[in-house]
């Protein structure tokens, strides 16, 4: 177990777009240290209109203009220097085809339970000592919220007295206790009434079929209000701590022009919030180190962590 995430026997995974190794289907990395990770920061993208295999990373793309610079990969473990970085992968599809948009919600959960948690290779919130950190844009921050209460309900389910439950129970049980904090990029998180996410769905209405996700994002539903109403309990039972970044500018594309997640939808059941001057896609793509919005976010892993940003910026020559 100790040297989860290290950048050695790496030979086992599959290196995609440069610097970046697959794991399993659902599950990349971006960066591992060369020893043992102090904090594992998990990205979860989010609605896609069409194709979403590469959304792991051109979600995390920074803003600056011709940009190929994905600035979790390199801005982060300069800064959190032994932080393994991974993206996750899933289903996000807005259209519904024979390949994609076809798993609902609690499949999405269960599904990246099993990657993310109990693979062998993944193996997310197994160190000991190293807090998890999730991260989720829009609709990504739902999936982090539903895949937590997917691991709970299984670890409630599985029993500890059967022999070949004991692995999974104790992967499981290290996962939760080690998720330490949820911070979101304009996440849409009032599932009851989610008009103002339907506002996104304005440009792509010649979808001949749409997806399960966005009818989940659509329409007026229990499913979503059960979904918030459970993880804030979970997350007050288990001194989570969850910060927001949300935008202040309307979204321009193919005739579209609003405000994608109002702020009051974005504020819900977070401890701290800031508004920045970007539209729903900008949200997620900083510019460069010094902005206010990354500042933001590196400030939310030292509250979570412990650590210390200036302390991990000793020899930058160390970086690869």
């Amino acid at each position: 177990m100790g040297q989860i995430g290290s950048s050695e026997a790496r030979e086992d995974l599959i290196l995609t777009r440069e610097g970046i190794h697959q794991i399993n289907d659902a599950v990349y990395e971006l960066h591992a240290p060369a020893g043992v990770p102090d904090v594992e920061i998990v990205f979860f993208h989010g609605l896609q209109p069409f194709d979403y295999k590469d959304a792991h990373w051109q979600t995390w793309l920074t803003g600056a203009k011709n940009s190929n610079e994905l600035w979790p990969q390199t801005w982060l473990p300069r800064d959190f220097r032994s932080a393994r970085i991974l993206s996750i992968s899933y289903d996000s599809s807005a259209q519904e085809g024979s390949a994609a948009g076809r798993t609902d919600m609690f499949l999405i959960g269960e599904n990246l339970v099993q990657n993310i948690v109990l693979s062998k290779d993944a193996h997310v919130g197994q160190t000991a000592n190293c807090p998890v950190i999730f991260v989720g844009h829009s609709l990504g921050g739902l999936v982090i919220k539903k895949v937590i209460l997917s691991a709970r309900k299984k670890l409630d389910q599985l029993s500890p007295k059967r022999a070949h439950n004991v692995q999974d129970v104790a992967k499981l049980e290290s996962f939760l206790q080690n998720i330490k904090g949820v911070f979101y990029f304009a996440t849409p998180h009032q599932g009851s009434s989610m008009a103002d996410v339907a506002k996104m769905t304005d440009f792509i209405k010649v979808l001949p079929q749409r997806s399960e996700v966005l009818k989940f994002l659509t329409v007026l539903n229990k499913e979503g209000a059960r979904l918030n109403d459970e993880f804030r309990v979970w997350r007050e039972n288990n001194n989570v701590r969850a910060w927001t970044l949300f935008e202040l500018l309307p979204t321009i594309f193919a005739g579209f022009g609003k405000i994608v997640v109002e702020e009051g939808s974005a504020r819900f059941d977070a401890d701290k919030f800031y508004g920045a001057q970007e539209d729903h896609i900008s949200i997620c793509k900083l510019e460069k180190q010094s902005s206010t919005s990354y500042q933001f976010f590196t400030e939310f892993i030292t509250e979570c962590t412990g650590l210390d940003k200036r302390m991990h910026q000793e020899d930058d020559s160390l970086i690869v």
